[in-house]
This record gives structure tokens, C-alpha cells and sequence, in this order.
């Protein structure tokens, strides 16, 4: 438009022209939005780090209860505080569960342990003991056929004795869990359980008695030894040398020499 001889534009096409510079002006300028995003997570991060200081710090929230639950036949109650203190000075939050357990497994009675925690300062120790079976060399032998070395005097358990070679010791003790409940049919228990040069085996029970059985099937040789026991060798068990089950059909008893 022309205007006092000058060129002159109008205010609406002006306002057009200049709108896309406003826009690639403000498209360069930090969004809002993003700022906000940013300052919220760099809070959180920050809070983060605040409350992982602060649950690392003992004494905010300390274990004050400890209850330990278990058969302390074996185990002793002071040695398992020993074991605990250490673990718990570190706090609620920070205490090695699986540490503690590895720690307290080391004990030569202590089966399984299962460690959990109570909130918000009570930690629960609960365990299980090995089942001894028999003593086997210089330790003991449990129910999973398992040797172990005991801590304290193990003299006063009323366990009977296998021998026999190296690594047999879980065919030691199938044969005893097999033979003794037969015995116990007599009111005998297996005092001695020997096995001779992976050929046959020696036993002793508790009322003095020697038996010999082959070491294949002795189940059915122990049972023709209780169907005669009553009748035979009862009365006269205390003459007896030993009864030699090895026999396809049959047994031999060999009596003590008398003492003229």
C-alpha cells in the first residue's frame, strides 16, 4: 500500500511475517517442562542417596531382640551369640543374612539354619541338628550318612560302632537301618557293626552275642536267626561264642570252652 508516496505495509501481513520468527525464537529457548523433570529427579536421586546414609547408620535402626530356636542339646547357646553379635552390630537393614547363615553352618552339629528378620529390630535364628547314628572312626555319623566331627565330648552318647572301609560309610548304615529293627524284635540292639574285607559281616550285641552274616541278603539269615533265638540260644546266650549265620540252610553256634 502506498502512503504519501512511500510503500507502506500493511499491519496484518507485517504480524504474519514476524509470527515465525517468534516461533523459532521461543523453540530455541529450555522448555519448562523439561526443567521441572529434571529437578524432580535430581531431588529424588538426592533423597535417595540421604536414606540409603541413613539405614547404613547402625544406631538409627538397631536389632534389639534375638530369638534363637533349636535343639541346644549339642550346640551352645554362647557359641551362637558369638557367631550373631558381629552380624547385628551392622544394623537392621545392613545385616548379612546369608553370611550369618554360612557362619553358623560351620558349627559340626548344625544341620540347616534359616535366618529371618522382624521389623523393626527382632531377628529370628532358627536351626536344625545333625541326628547322630553311630560313631565311624574319630567322628560321627548321622542319618544322611554324613561324617562329622563333634565339638565337646561326644563319649556319653549311647551310639553303637561301624567299621569298615573308606567311603562306605552310607552302605554301613543302610545295613543297620535294615538289621537293627530285627534285633529289636529280641529286645537286642546292634552294639558293633563291622564290615571284613568286603566279604561278610561281624556284629556285636548288646547282650554279648557275636553274629557273622554274609554280606549279601543278611536280612534272611537274621531271620532264621529269630526264629530259632527263643527256643535255641536264649537260655544259653551267655555260653555262647557266636552264632555263624553264613549258611545256604542253616547256622553253627560255637559255645565258650568251659574253665576247668
Amino acid at each position: 500500500m502506498v502512503k504519501n508516496g512511500k510503500v507502506v505495509e500493511n499491519q496484518r501481513f507485517q504480524r504474519q511475517r514476524d509470527k515465525p520468527r517468534l516461533t523459532r525464537l521461543s523453540s530455541q529457548l529450555p522448555s519448562k517442562g523439561w526443567f521441572f523433570k529434571f529437578s524432580l529427579s535430581l531431588l529424588l536421586i538426592l533423597s535417595l542417596i540421604l536414606l540409603w546414609q541413613k539405614l547404613a547408620n547402625p544406631s538409627c535402626f538397631p536389632v534389639k531382640n534375638i530369638r534363637i530356636s533349636g535343639d541346644l542339646t549339642y550346640v551352645k547357646q554362647s557359641h551362637l551369640q558369638q557367631i550373631i553379635l558381629p552380624f547385628i552390630a551392622k544394623g537392621f537393614f545392613r545385616l548379612d543374612s546369608q553370611g550369618l547363615k554360612e557362619k553358623i553352618l560351620h558349627l559340626p552339629w548344625i544341620a540347616n539354619v534359616n535366618i529371618k528378620r522382624f521389623w523393626p529390630d527382632t531377628l529370628v535364628v532358627s536351626f536344625l541338628t545333625k541326628k547322630p547314628i553311630a560313631f565311624i572312626g574319630k567322628g560321627l555319623l548321622d542319618d544322611q550318612g554324613n561324617i562329622f566331627i563333634p565339638d565337646g565330648d561326644s563319649g556319653i552318647l549311647d551310639l553303637p560302632i561301624f567299621e569298615g572301609p573308606v567311603g562306605q560309610q552310607k552302605y554301613l548304615l543302610q545295613t543297620y537301618i535294615t538289621l537293627n529293627p530285627m534285633f529289636a524284635q529280641l529286645n537286642l540292639k546292634i552294639k558293633l557293626l563291622r564290615l571284613v574285607d568286603q566279604q561278610y559281616w561281624y556284629l556285636k550285641l548288646d547282650n554279648g552275642l557275636t553274629v557273622y552274616l554274609s554280606r549279601s541278603q543278611p536280612s534272611i539269615q537274621v531271620e532264621r536267626l529269630l526264629d530259632v533265638y527263643s527256643d535255641v540260644i536264649a537260655s544259653k546266650v551267655s555260653m555262647v561264642d557266636y552264632v555263624d549265620l553264613r549258611y545256604a540252610h542253616g547256622m553253627a553256634v560255637k559255645f565258650k570252652k568251659r574253665i576247668s
